[in-house]
């Protein structure tokens, strides 16, 4: 169910020489009665790949939203889809830690050339961290793991991290908190996208983007720092194009639904969007949902679940807005029941299955938006 592709397409029916004894009855109709054999051809073509937005304002969310991606990571190793993980920022102090890397060189020299008529990145300190890929060994996942847990607990600074995680954090400056470059990291996304395929021979691609927030629209024409209106965007590979409409509604956010619209028609990617909630979810929903008339009814439907559900917003497929905070975080899975009664024992693992449910909030929500 969740691996369909054209290795269906290219499934193949043979007799087997077999009478087949539920069809002896239609003899008189039909000569084939024959036993059929279908063989479907083994491939797991589906592949993701995470964005997570660094930006300051997730700092109350980050361990959450960390706990939840792992469980999506740990998800896509154990049944085998490709994945990669990065992190979106533009903390200056990755440049100066990574300034003498060749490869940094090489991509820096690609994203803010200048053309004239190309888009082109304004903000020197954007830079996506590549935290993991699925090809990795074992031992490797579970120290990135680890690692990001690690990182998870030192950003809840009330919480009074262990030293390590608060060193890690606090004076490790790569993983500091910084703005929201969003819409550079779907240009960048863009070449990533193709040589994930590649590699991975990739089929079914989703992108999944992790935000509580929209970009800083860091992004000019020809050298100019001003936001594109009204110009078209072309991909020079499929030439691919879209324009970017001005609209007073959607100012701040016109290039990001123009970006995602080139980045799904030239990779045919399915992109989706985990919106982690502000103080106000409410707001944030009916501004998602573009104000018609059965909000309020939906709403209610829906936030009761934690969650809500809409597809075909500024530019994503599907948008999932959750609670934050404490409601992200991942608790012990733990079965108790003090009885042994069997009425008991199954309203005990109930409770305990809902309670899994719950906590995997993201990873059950991504599995119903990509199968």
């Amino acid at each position: 169910m969740r691996r369909r592709a054209s290795e269906f397409a290219r499934a193949q029916t043979s007799k087997t020489g077999r009478l087949d004894v539920d069809r002896v009855w239609a003899h008189k109709i039909s000569e084939d009665l024959f036993a059929r054999n279908t063989v479907v051809p083994n491939g797991k073509n589906h592949g993701m790949l995470l964005f997570l937005d660094m930006s300051g304002s997730m700092a109350g969310n980050m361990r959450g939203t960390i706990e939840q991606l792992v469980t999506l990571m740990m998800f896509c190793r154990k049944v085998r889809i490709p994945f990669e993980v990065y992190g979106f920022t533009n903390n200056g102090i990755v440049n100066d830690k990574y300034s003498k890397s060749d490869e940094m060189r090489a991509n820096r020299s690609s994203v803010f050339g200048s053309s004239g008529k190309e888009l082109e990145i304004g903000d020197n300190c954007f830079n996506l961290l590549q935290f993991i890929s699925d090809n990795c060994s074992v031992a490797k996942f579970n120290e990135v793991i680890r690692t990001l847990l690690m990182c998870a607990r030192g950003y809840e600074y009330s919480a009074r991290p262990s030293r390590r995680a608060e060193i890690f954090v606090r004076n490790s400056h790569i993983m500091g908190l910084a703005s929201t470059p969003l819409e550079e990291s779907i240009m960048v996304a863009r070449s990533i996208a193709d040589k994930f395929r590649a590699k991975n021979r990739v089929e079914v691609l989703n992108t999944v983007f992790l935000t509580d927030g929209d970009g800083d629209n860091n992004i000019g024409v020809g050298g100019h720092r001003q936001r594109p209106v009204h110009v078209t965007v072309t991909d020079a590979s499929t030439n691919a194009s879209v324009t970017v409409k001005y609209d007073d509604e959607v100012y701040r956010t016109q290039l990001q639904v123009a970006l995602l619209e080139l980045y799904k028609k030239a990779t045919g990617s399915r992109v989706i969007n985990f919106f982690i909630a502000p103080y106000n979810p409410k707001w944030a929903a009916k501004r998602m949902y573009g104000g018609a008339a059965d909000f309020d009814t939906k709403w209610k439907n829906e936030w009761k679940q934690k969650f809500f559900h809409v597809t075909k917003s500024f530019g994503f497929d599907d948008r999932f807005l959750i609670p934050g905070g404490s409601e992200l975080t991942i608790g012990e899975d733990v079965f108790e029941s003090n009885s042994s009664d069997p009425k008991d024992l199954r309203r005990a693992f109930k409770k305990f299955q809902n309670t899994k449910q719950t906590n995997r909030v993201l990873l059950n929500k991504m599995i119903q938006a990509v199968a």
